[in-house]
């Protein structure tokens, strides 16, 4: 319900997807963190949080070349970061 209402909303923070996306990932729901994260970059699609969990999502998953664009990104926005680059 609370998912719902927040699609209804002009314009949802996508901050608010990434924090779900990340937390979903800590409690292992994977399918979830990754379902919010994709959400996040709908509505911001820079957004470097929901950019990395889904990075982290695919590489854990052995699903590497659908980590590659997001990595990419990451290392566009951020070159010299070595979290990025780890």
């Amino acid at each position: 319900q609370f998912e719902s209402s927040l699609l209804y909303e002009k314009d949802p923070p996508a901050l608010l997807f990434s924090l779900l996306a990340e937390v979903s990932n800590i409690l292992g729901h994977t399918e979830n963190a990754l379902r919010y994260a994709k959400m996040a970059l709908r509505f911001e699609p820079k957004d470097e949080s929901a950019l990395q969990t889904i990075s982290l999502i695919y590489i854990s998953a052995n699903r590497y070349e659908e980590a590659v664009p997001h990595l990419e990104e990451l290392l566009n926005r951020k070159p010299d970061d070595l979290q990025v680059l780890l």
